[in-house]
């Protein structure tokens, strides 16, 4: 049962939503905040929706056994090829026919009246690195070839006298995602903390905290959550409450981003067995 504070906060998010359509794509993650992980998957696509085929280094791939299905709060279900659950894929040969491919079914008939695009969101990730909504991302548009030229980057900064850096999630104040520290899993840290401080739950479009011991927001506590950056700003600007020093040790991939008509005949694609033509 809600209390009067809460019956009154809920009211008055839903007519913000009246007033301002645009914003339920912020809101859902608030309807869902308390349902299991496994309600939320039955909600989204599986991988038999998605996927027509993948294949890796030329070998096809049994997506359903070597990509890790799992589910993200406000990117909703997410599929990620080489990801810790799973065995790892050696990289050999560069290019295009040594990487990963995939043949995508994009159901825009299928999609909520209020979003206002189309695409397949790509990201490109270490193994042990937490992936946020605002973690570095690209496109892979419908109707399209998309092609992501992959290069690596690795930074050892000296840190000490040479400046502040970090190398284990300890030596912060809090980190609550993963093994390996970010500057994004320790701005969204924090970030959780000072929701959870003023509003006594965290933000359902983040990953929890403290392994679900502490609630998340619901519809009621909608209103708090976002009046916190409406008020106060990301969090990557609230200084001394939120020191976050960058990684002394950073992998960093960049893409280069490659987008054609899509191929009338996939038969020619690399992976593909029993396939017919398209016209």
């Amino acid at each position: 049962m809600l209390d009067a504070a809460q019956q009154v906060a809920l009211i008055e998010f839903i007519h913000s939503l009246v007033i301002h359509p645009q914003r339920i794509t912020y809101a859902v993650p608030f309807f869902t905040a308390n349902w299991t992980e496994e309600e939320k998957l039955e909600l989204s696509w599986d991988f038999d929706d998605l996927f027509i085929w993948a294949a890796y280094a030329g070998h096809e791939l049994n997506v359903s056994q070597e990509l890790y299905r799992w589910y993200d709060p406000t990117l909703g279900t997410c599929f990620t090829f080489n990801d810790v659950p799973i065995p790892a894929f050696q990289v050999g040969d560069a290019g295009e026919d040594a990487g990963f491919k995939a043949l995508l079914r994009l159901r825009q008939d299928e999609y909520l009246p209020w979003i206002e695009s189309s695409a397949i969101t790509v990201y490109v990730h270490s193994r042990d690195e937490q992936v946020f909504i605002d973690t570095p991302h690209y496109f892979a548009l419908p109707g399209s070839w998309s092609q992501f030229a992959v290069s690596l980057t690795e930074y050892q900064r000296l840190g000490g006298v040479y400046g502040s850096c970090v190398k284990e999630p300890s030596e912060v104040r809090t980190y609550y995602y993963g093994e390996k520290y970010t500057n994004d899993g320790c701005l969204t840290s924090c970030y959780q903390n000072v929701i959870h401080l003023l509003c006594g739950c965290t933000d359902p479009r983040y990953p929890g905290i403290e392994n679900g011991s502490i609630p998340v927001c619901g519809l009621a506590e909608a209103a708090c959550v976002l009046n916190v950056t409406d008020v106060h700003g990301d969090s990557s600007t609230w200084g001394a409450v939120c020191d976050c020093p960058i990684a002394c040790e950073e992998t960093l991939y960049d893409a280069l981003a490659y987008t054609a008509p899509f191929a009338v005949n996939v038969c020619t694609m690399v992976g593909v067995r029993n396939c017919k033509k398209r016209s």
